[in-house]
């Protein structure tokens, strides 16, 4: 095993970027909310995309979605895909993941739009699950104001927005719908019982070490069952129909084998994936401009697989 990359470990003592949750008040959450890390270590969106904002109905009121889609004049539908994004359930917006969601809209030619899902501890499991259900039947049933085309639906998110995304897939093949083609998994989080051997063998840096990984959880699911499939796709009884999938993991992420467990899982019932290591990488890695040159194989990694999973339709 390689060492972990020196940039992501000067990034691993800078408290800003790792706060500590389990010390961490209703006014610590409300400011690290506010102090959205700077482009200039997320990445400037590209510029030609269009993006726009709106608000759609959920079980626990209105959330709102971003929309990126390439600038340039559309010819019929565009492929649509669904990003959810990361940040413990308790952090994160739409904007974050905005390097990423608009290099996904101009590299595949897709409509990307991305939950606004409501955050925990404030709103506990299930309010994010449900938001992202309501978000996902509103957009299959408004595809048209979407100009989008719903027989190519992939679902993407990173981190927390992985496990929601691993959620909503096993969700729409139970509920018969709405039809997703494949679905994007980015250092996901699967298990919450904390069972991954990584959870312990990669806790020997500052990006989520265990004592943090039980702070996120308790402010997420409190007195829920950690095996419930909705908070731990990786205890679901069975996998099979699921849409293709590419798992993406790091290294040295401390959920790394949430990844590698969750594939061998997929394949165990006939689902095609393709997993993804990215060496000398921590949790997060995707989204930081720290380390371009493996963060573009990554991006041509997703763009690749969706391009591929959108023409087969």
């Amino acid at each position: 095993m390689t060492r972990l990359d020196w940039r992501l470990r000067l990034l691993s003592r800078i408290p800003m970027f790792n706060p500590d949750h389990t010390t961490m008040t209703a006014a610590d959450r409300a400011r690290a909310r506010r102090q959205r890390p700077p482009r200039l270590l997320l990445g400037w969106p590209d510029s030609n995309v269009s993006t726009r904002y709106m608000k759609v109905p959920s079980t626990n009121g209105r959330l709102r979605m971003r929309i990126d889609e390439p600038a340039v004049p559309r010819v019929g539908l565009r492929p649509l895909v669904v990003y959810v994004h990361g940040g413990g359930w308790m952090f994160g917006d739409l904007d974050t993941p905005e390097w990423l969601t608009t290099r996904l809209a101009t590299g595949i030619g897709a409509v990307v739009v991305s939950i606004g899902y409501s955050l925990a501890p404030e709103h506990p499991f299930p309010a994010a699950v449900e938001d992202c259900w309501a978000a996902l039947e509103w957009i299959a049933e408004h595809s048209s104001t979407l100009r989008a085309d719903t027989q190519r639906v992939a679902i993407a998110g990173d981190s927390a927005g992985g496990n929601l995304a691993a959620v909503l897939c096993i969700t729409a093949r139970d509920r018969g719908g709405p039809p997703i083609c494949h679905q994007t998994l980015i250092c996901p989080a699967l298990d919450l019982t904390w069972s991954s051997p990584s959870i312990d063998t990669e806790a020997n840096h500052r990006i989520i070490p265990r004592q943090q990984l039980d702070a996120v959880r308790a402010a997420y699911i409190g007195a829920a069952d950690p095996t419930d499939w909705r908070i731990s796709p990786l205890h679901a009884d069975d996998l099979r129909g699921m849409p293709a999938a590419h798992i993406l993991v790091a290294e040295h992420d401390t959920l790394r084998d949430d990844g590698i467990r969750y594939a061998k899982r997929l394949r165990a019932d006939s689902v095609p994936v393709r997993l993804s290591t990215y060496i000398g990488m921590a949790h997060g890695f995707l989204g930081l401009s720290l380390t371009p040159t493996i963060r573009r194989q990554a991006l041509a990694d997703v763009i690749g697989e969706l391009t591929a999973a959108f023409s087969a339709r």
